[in-house]
Formats: structure tokens, sequence, C-alpha cells
């Protein structure tokens, strides 16, 4: 099961998912459900999927509620009827996927997904037919939904919208919310075509009709009703951060969450204001709490779940008086209500600019490497730095930057260095000093030493600053306590020649100690074995790693010593690198 943000099941770049893994899916949420809704958006590929998902529960002897076509929000508000509800959502140019709400209409967290997987690669047997789940189909979804959030924003909309819901969900819930609000609605696009993949001048024909109409603004749904943009009456596009900041505005909440890497004029709007008075029904708050979270939206989920009043993540509003998924149709009737009173423009034209730069760094850490070397180059900005997951967020006088570690798929790991500031030349420092840090910590990876507690074995790695230096290695083994497992690895590591990998970075090679040689059956070759000194490369905790996930009990110690490259038979004269793997 592949997890990418908010989607669960989905297709890759170059396969898409099909309906039999939509069915394995089913059969999986069965090991823990017994009762499971299942809704779905307009796509024309989201029937087919919501069926491959409902045809795996029902043959578990699960019940269905299908809920049928519905928003996510709608979807999500009605998951407390059920032990878990599947959202199907399609993407442009790709088969369907998939989102799980849990009861509450928060996203599965990742250990969830990690618990489904074990079943979604073995799936449970096969039940007798006599044990087939029921379907039921269950109407007014949207209905109940639209009462929710009109109880919620009762106060009269004193505004001319030009509204474009893009043929979505959304086209069943916003237009009703606004039209009965009092507002002047010009709806766009506001009925549901299962063939729209999207165009590109929607965003400018939504300004170009709010331009030519002063004192409206535009509304922009997504097809899930997840997220909304939003057209002040000037005409300009106003961006996702600062949406959030008018809701802020306008809402009055106490606490709000968002990821540790959004801008800090969220936080500033938030606890200073704009300077000017905002008309709202909603009062003021008795405190102004701010929860950072991990750059990911169940993790600003489960803040809101715990208590914030409002969630930010990336474009989507979460509202703990909602549901707790991103809702871009209650964000947008409480926008509406706002700029009926208030402008818009003038507001965020108030807002403080906050200067942002980034950069991406080429690295081959692992996350345990990763944070090991932050707090190791960090000493000179302890109590200035907090941890959220696998980034560190550094606040200094004027502004702050952060470090985080990231995989990009084919493209491998690197490390992304953000910093924010007021001030121009500040930003500048920022930027020195965390590609400073950088720099620092990449060249420790040369004298780092590692201690990692990975599956109740015990691996410690020390690395000492390599030059031309060229490494001989020994291994030290019960050659009949070593699993197959691991006898194989070493058949990978050290190659026919008895010769595994060196270069320039860790310029660390492996030879063939007799009793390795012996143990996996590679004859002695000291002539070859020369030859090729220093041809090839080796990442030790790459392969430390590797072994550990593999490791049987038994015992394996790898010692890698400085040698002279010129002598016929290398003699190791002091210890280059040390690796030793044990059972706990």
């Amino acid at each position: 099961m592949t997890q990418i943000g908010r989607m669960v099941l989905k297709s890759s770049r170059t396969e898409n998912i099909a309906p039999e893994d939509g069915i394995i899916l089913g059969r999986a949420l069965s090991m823990d459900c017994k009762r499971v809704a299942v809704a779905r958006d307009t796509a024309s590929s989201s029937c087919m999927m919501a069926g491959a998902v409902i045809s795996g529960l029902l043959f578990q002897g699960v019940d269905v509620i299908d809920i049928g076509v519905v928003s996510a929000p709608a979807a999500a508000m009605f998951s407390g009827k059920a032990d878990c509800t599947v959202y199907v959502v399609g993407r442009q140019g790709m088969v369907s996927g998939y989102y799980l709400l849990n009861p509450d209409g928060s996203l599965f967290r990742d250990e969830q997904i990690r618990h489904l997987d074990k079943f979604f690669q073995s799936p449970p047997e096969r039940p007798s037919h006599e044990k087939l789940g029921r379907r039921m189909v269950r109407d007014g979804t949207t209905e109940a939904y639209n009462r929710a959030v009109m109880s919620v924003f009762s106060r009269e909309t004193k505004c001319s919208i030009f509204l474009d819901c893009r043929y979505g969900t959304g086209s069943d819930s916003l237009p009703q919310i606004l039209n009965r609000t009092g507002a002047d609605v010009v709806a766009i696009n506001a009925q549901r075509d299962p063939d729209f993949v999207g165009e590109t001048d929607e965003m400018e024909r939504l300004r170009s009709y709010v331009s030519q109409n002063p004192g409206s603004i535009g509304l922009l749904l997504n097809r899930t009703g997840t997220a909304v943009d939003v057209v002040d009456e000037t005409g300009n596009a106003i961006p996702p951060e600062r949406m959030f900041a008018l809701l802020v505005l306008y809402l009055k909440p106490s606490s709000i969450a968002m990821p540790v890497d959004s801008s800090s004029l969220l936080e500033d709007v938030f606890e200073k204001g704009v300077g000017i008075e905002i008309d709202t029904p909603f009062p003021e708050p008795p405190k102004h709490d701010v929860v950072l979270t991990r750059d990911n939206a169940s993790a600003v989920c489960e803040a809101v779940s715990d208590g914030a009043d409002l969630g930010y993540y990336h474009g989507s509003v979460i509202f703990r008086n909602g549901v707790l998924l991103g809702d871009g149709i209650r964000a947008a009737t409480a926008i509406a209500q706002m700029a009926g009173t208030n402008s818009l423009h003038r507001i965020t034209d108030l807002m403080p600019e906050y200067l942002r730069e980034e950069k991406s760094v080429k690295c081959d850490l692992k996350a345990d490497a990763f944070r090991h070397l932050f707090e190791e180059n960090s000493g000179d900005m302890a109590g200035n730095w907090s941890q959220y997951g696998d980034s560190y967020r550094v606040v200094l006088d004027s502004g702050w930057f952060m470090l985080s570690l990231a995989t990009r798929g084919d493209e491998g790991t690197w490390i992304e260095i953000t910093a924010e500031s007021k001030d121009r030349a500040y930003l500048a420092g920022l930027m020195e000093l965390a590609e400073d840090l950088v720099s620092r910590m990449l060249r420790g990876l040369r004298s780092v030493r590692h201690d990692l507690q990975l599956d109740g074995l015990a691996v410690r790695i020390v690395r000492l600053p390599a030059g031309p230096v060229v490494g001989l290695a020994r291994y030290e083994m019960d050659s009949s306590r070593v699993p197959e497992e691991v006898l194989v690895l070493l058949r990978r590591l050290v190659g026919e020649s008895g010769m595994g990998m060196g270069g320039p970075r860790q310029a660390v090679v492996y030879g063939g100690h007799p009793l390795v040689q012996e143990a996996v059956g590679i004859p002695v070759d000291r002539a070859r074995e020369q030859d090729h000194l220093g041809d090839h490369a080796v990442d030790l905790p790459c392969h430390a790693e590797e072994l550990v996930r593999i490791g049987r009990p038994g015992r394996l110690v790898e010692r890698v010593y400085e040698v002279d490259v010129h002598g016929v038979y290398p003699v190791a004269h002091r210890v280059f690198t040390s690796f030793s793997l044990t059972r706990e």
C-alpha cells in the first residue's frame, strides 16, 4: 500500500491502481471493521473503484453503507455512523484512489496505515458465502451537512459572489448554503460532470469576472470540497495562508494548529491582529495558543482533535466544530460572510510581509544519522531549536530557518532548507547560517559515530576522516552461526573477487579475509584483490542497516584498516573504521 499525503491507496506515475486493489483493500479493512461507509466524488473512475472496495467488504462479511456522491467534508461528517469511511477520489489523468477516515472524520494515521498494510500484503482467508455483508444505500448526507454548516454561519451574507464549483461535489452544497444566507451568487460550473478534468485558466477567468463587477468577490472550490481559493473585491487572488489569516481574524479562535513550515504571518496576525477593527459576530478569545506540528495532514487533524479551534494544512482549513478534514465549503461560507461587512483587500493589505527562501541539498542520510548530525553540529544554537519529526526549526531574533530530511522517490534523499524573515539582509544571513550548518553536518559524515537500535539489534559505526587512503576490510565471524540471509548479503558486498567497494568520500575497500571467503565460498585471489583496490564505493551505514534488518542470532564484526596501497600484500597499521552487529 502506498501513502502520499492524504491519498492512502494511489496509482504511481507509471501504473494505475486496479479494481482488484480496491477489493483487497476492502478485505483488509474487514479485519478491524464490521460496518463501513463508502462515498465517492464525481470522477468517472470513482464509481468503479467504489464498487471494487464495496465488493471486497461485502465478500468478507462487512456491512456497507453506500452514501453515494457527496463532498469529502460531508462524508467525514457521516463517518461517525460507521467503524470507518472510505472516500473514493479521482485525480487528473489517473484512476481514482482512496481516503480512509476514522469515525471522528480524521484521516487514518501512519500507524493505522502500517497496521492495515500487513493485511493488504496478505489478505484474510475467504469466508463462506453464507456470511456475506449487506449493502445499504443512505440518502440525505449532503442535506444534513448543509444544515450543519448553516447552523454555525447563520448570519446574513451581504455579499455578491462569483462561485466556481469546478463541476465537483461542492455543487450540491456551497451554492445552496450561500443562497439561503442571502448572498447574491453567480454560480459557474455548479453541476456534476464526471468527465471534467480541469482547466488552466479557471482562476484568471474568476479574477476577470470580479474585476468587471466592483464590490464582488470570487470563490473557487476544488472538486472534493476540501479547499477553496479566494479572489478579493479588487480582483486579486489571496494566497492560501493569508486566506487562513482572514479566517483567524473573523472567527476569533483561541488556538490554531499548523505545520512547522507555515509562515510566521499566521502567528503574527493571530496574536497581534492587523491594527483595525474587524466586524464579526464571534467574541474575542481568552487566550492565543499556537500549536506547531509535523508537516503532515494527520498531525494537524490530531492537534485539532486535541483541542485546537482551527487547523491549517497547505491550503486546507480544519474546523474543530466541524469535521477533522479540510473543509473548503465551511471556509468559503465564513469568507463570504466576512466579505459582506469587511474589505478583504484592505485587511490583507495591512498584514505584515514575510520573505522566504528555500534550497535543497542532496545527501545520503538516513533519519537516525540526520538527527545525530544536526544535534552534534548545532551546539551554538542550543535552546533555539525544536524538533518536529525529521525537521528542525531554529528560531532567532528576527526570523527562523528549518532543516528537513525529505525523500523524493527516484531522486533520493535531500536536506531541505527553509528560512523566513521580514528583513531581506537578515534572511540572507539566516540562509548562510543554515547552509554552513548543513556543510558541517555533511563533513561530519566522515567523522561520525552512529549508535542505532533497530529490531532488537545494536549497531555501532565509527568512521574517521577519509582522505586518499584506502582501507582493507577484515571480517571476524563464526560462519556456523551466521544465517544464510547474511551470507547472501556478504556475497553481494564482497563480490567474486573478494573485493567490496571504496571511493573518494569514505575511501573504504572490502578485502576478502580468509574466514569470510571460506564462509561465502570465494576463492582467495590476492593478485586480483590488489588489482581491484579502490575501484568501487561503499556506504557503510546503509550496509549496516541492511544487515540489521535481515539479522538473526549470531555475531558479525567488520574492521577496516588503513593500508599502504603500494604493497603487494597490504599491511594494516591502524583502525580506520569499525562496525559491529550483535543480538541484544
